[in-house]
């Protein structure tokens, strides 16, 4: 009896081991850069998907020392038009991207657009700029939104579906007004006790938050509807 079930267990633990052997085969049937090859083209495909383009939060300064700018961008066939709070909410400005391949796919605003890289343009009395990047490593891509780190300065960024019948203009019209409207000093109430106090400066876009143990600074960006910090 031990016989037969001593066998049963050996046959069952080769089984399992061909069973991995063919999924782990199954699993690198494309070698690294091919499957970066695959992830750029359909990363490509989403940028292109949105008739409406995207909003972008937007934080240059590395570890989010700077704050927010909402950005509206629009990928087609190798194009990008590019509008900002930054710049008004009518002007637009329309040149190359890119998908290319790196360490993992790379969206590349590749050529140059005085509204993208405003943030990242070095000069003699500042050769780091303003810490803005140019270049972001995309992680995800979905119908709803790109999740993106700059490739440079490091800065988690996320762009998500602008609806197809929002018109630009009127949005970032709408951003310059929640911003117009930010009050600056709150309290954090816990009962009757303030536990915390917040002051919001809506021109640099840095929220200082103070309690017992100390302060700590969020970067955050303006929304339509209020604030939306870069961190939790």
């Amino acid at each position: 009896m031990k016989k037969i079930i001593y066998s049963l267990l050996f046959l069952l633990v080769t089984l399992s081991f061909q069973s991995c052997l063919h999924d782990e085969k199954d699993i690198f049937s494309e070698n690294a850069s091919e499957r970066i090859e695959k992830a750029v083209t359909v990363d490509k495909q989403m940028l292109e998907s949105s008739s409406n383009g995207w909003i972008l939060n937007y934080y240059p300064g590395e570890s989010y020392s700077g704050g927010g700018y909402v950005y509206l961008v629009k990928f087609k066939n190798g194009k990008t038009t590019v509008s900002s709070e930054i710049a008004g909410s009518d002007s637009t400005f329309t040149s190359d991207y890119a998908m290319v391949k790196d360490q993992g796919p790379v969206l590349s605003f590749d050529t140059y657009n005085p509204i993208m890289h405003i943030f990242g343009e070095a000069t003699a009395d500042n050769i780091n700029s303003d810490e803005g990047d140019y270049e972001f490593v995309v992680s995800k891509a979905t119908t709803d939104s790109i999740v993106m780190t700059g490739k440079k300065w490091g800065n988690k960024m996320v762009m998500t579906r602008m609806p197809s019948t929002t018109k630009w203009s009127v949005y970032l019209d709408s951003i310059g007004a929640m911003v117009d409207s930010v009050q600056c000093n709150f309290k954090y109430m816990k009962g009757k006790d303030s536990v915390a106090n917040v002051v919001i400066d809506p021109d640099t876009r840095v929220a200082k938050i103070t309690t017992s143990a100390g302060s700590t600074f969020l970067s955050f960006t303006p929304t339509t509807k209020g604030i939306s910090f870069a961190e939790p």
